[in-house]
């Protein structure tokens, strides 16, 4: 189901519906409350402690910075089953992004638990332009979990990025492994979660196989209409990943021309269909596609791929200026997880859909599922909520 009854409190997942059965793998790819609370509650206080602790969490890490902050874990003996159950999706305890990344980077490096420092070493060229080391900074690291684990694990989290919440992350031609996160921020006035403030982040580590480079994105109290991590805060990570292949002139495994594909902003294509052939070009070039006209007709009378159909910017749109290309009062629904209920009643108008939303917030769950065709007309009804991965 959608949710777990812990101590008398319904705790839900984003999906309300549920995800069914799942794999580890897809709790992660689904971001999935439900399916991290079973694992939290077969694992037990302790167990899950010791992996917390096994992290580096809950510890300064040692960086060569003043002020570095342990974060709060609580010990076993105070947690609660409600306490067990929001701690295994990420509530509860606090973190801080450089203990965070010191334990990403355990699952990168092999399971090592790596002091960081903001320098290697400090060294200067003397009179006789002789390099001399000053200082050195050690390596200190503990290894915390087998290579083996590690490498599963890599696995897992590259399925997030290749077809899960972290899919605007992915870069064609290259393995990035990743995971994002949508977290509420805790009211420090109030005691509680603060209303509308979010903590959306992405966090990834590049080739997955072998990862040479981690990066972490933390976008602190982002718009609250449009705050989902998958949204805003993967592709930048995206953005990184390619500044970064490009400056170590990393090859990619395809071509070049795949790279820039995937790079390209998703486009839905609007409807312009009863449109004249001058509209409708300026409507399809001003959403960044390009246009072929087939027929001598004044009006468009069908388009491929049909409006609504979610594609990359720069792709080309046939427009029929005259006969059809089937039917041409039906539209593509797209997926439209994580917008907003304005944005999506503007492209409704556009694409001659009608929609009803439940909730408040941006949207969780579509009851017709997305890249289906669908009658113009049809009443599409929303779920909004919060979304939290």
């Amino acid at each position: 189901g959608g949710s777990l009854n812990i101590g008398g409190r319904n705790i839900h997942c984003w999906k309300t519906s549920g995800h069914g059965p799942q794999t580890f793998e897809e709790i992660l790819k689904n971001s999935c409350n439900v399916g991290f609370m079973v694992l939290g509650e077969r694992l037990g206080a302790a167990n899950l402690n010791e992996y917390i602790e096994k992290f580096g969490l809950g510890h300064k890490t040692g960086i060569d910075l003043p002020g570095e902050s342990a974060g709060i874990v609580k010990a076993t003996k105070d947690i609660s089953v409600t306490d067990l159950a929001t701690i295994s999706f990420g509530q509860s305890n606090t973190t801080t992004g450089v203990q965070f990344m010191r334990a990403f980077n355990a699952i990168a490096n092999g399971g090592y638990l790596i002091t960081p420092h903001l320098m290697k070493e400090i060294n200067h060229y003397d009179d006789k332009k002789e390099l001399v080391v000053d200082e050195t900074y050690k390596i200190e690291k503990q290894q915390r979990f087998t290579p083996e684990a590690m490498t599963e694990m890599r696995s897992h989290l590259e399925q997030v990025v290749g077809a899960g919440g972290g899919s605007k992350a992915k870069i064609d031609g290259y393995r990035i492994a990743g995971k994002t996160g949508t977290a509420q921020k805790v009211d420090t006035v109030n005691g509680g979660y603060a209303n509308g403030k979010y903590l959306s982040s992405f966090a990834g580590m590049a080739p997955a196989d072998n990862p040479k480079y981690t990066v972490f994105v933390s976008i602190d109290e982002p718009n609250p209409s449009w705050y989902y991590a998958g949204q805003i805060a993967a592709p930048v990570g995206q953005k990184l990943f390619n500044d970064l292949f490009n400056y170590t002139e990393m090859k990619p495994n395809g071509s070049y021309m795949e790279v820039d594909e995937s790079l390209k902003a998703d486009v839905i294509v609007p409807e312009v269909r009863g449109l004249s052939v001058v509209d409708a070009k300026k409507v399809i070039t001003d959403a960044g596609l390009t246009i072929r006209v087939e027929g001598s007709g004044g009006t468009i009378t069908d388009i491929n791929p049909k409006p609504g159909f979610t594609l990359k910017e720069g792709k080309e749109i046939i427009l029929y200026a005259g006969g059809s290309n089937g039917s041409v009062d039906t539209v593509i629904i797209p997926d439209l997880k994580g917008f907003t209920k304005e944005s999506i009643i503007k492209l409704f108008d556009d694409l001659g859909l009608k929609s009803e939303f439940i909730g408040e917030g941006l949207v969780v769950e579509q009851s017709v599922a997305g890249n289906q065709e669908i009658k113009k007309g049809t009443t599409v009804t929303f779920h909004l909520g919060t979304l939290v991965d």
